[in-house]
């Protein structure tokens, strides 16, 4: 996961990537996803190498491999499933902590954050 958080557009490529998987799959998806290089480059505003890249050293690094002979497709190893499960799981709690300190501050009649009016 780290390395789609460290590239340009990484994060975005992987959740428009995640998108392409058939509608009954599981989510993160075990299933093949389709990565158009050109269309994610035009969408994100990079290079088509910059997408390359992202695929190509996630492959590297196991968290994607080829669905298909041609790489136009691709699944999700179990090493980045387990790893996107993580990561969601913590913005979850991120977003609970959050709901819960502005639904105390609300109590006490104090913005959720202090200076704010």
């Amino acid at each position: 996961m780290t390395l789609f958080l460290e590239r340009k557009a990484g994060v975005a490529v992987l959740m428009n990537l995640m998108l392409t998987a058939a509608l009954d799959d599981d989510m993160p998806p075990r299933g093949p996803m389709s990565a158009p290089i050109a269309a994610l480059a035009r969408r994100f505003a990079v290079s088509r190498a910059q997408v390359k890249d992202i695929l190509d050293s996630a492959i590297a690094a196991d968290l994607l491999a080829p669905a298909r002979p041609d790489r136009a497709a691709y699944v999700m190893t179990p090493r980045l499933r387990q790893s996107l499960l993580g990561f969601i799981a913590a913005l979850f709690i991120l977003v609970a902590d959050g709901i819960a300190k502005a639904d105390l501050a609300l109590r006490d009649e104090r913005p959720p954050i202090e200076g704010a009016a």
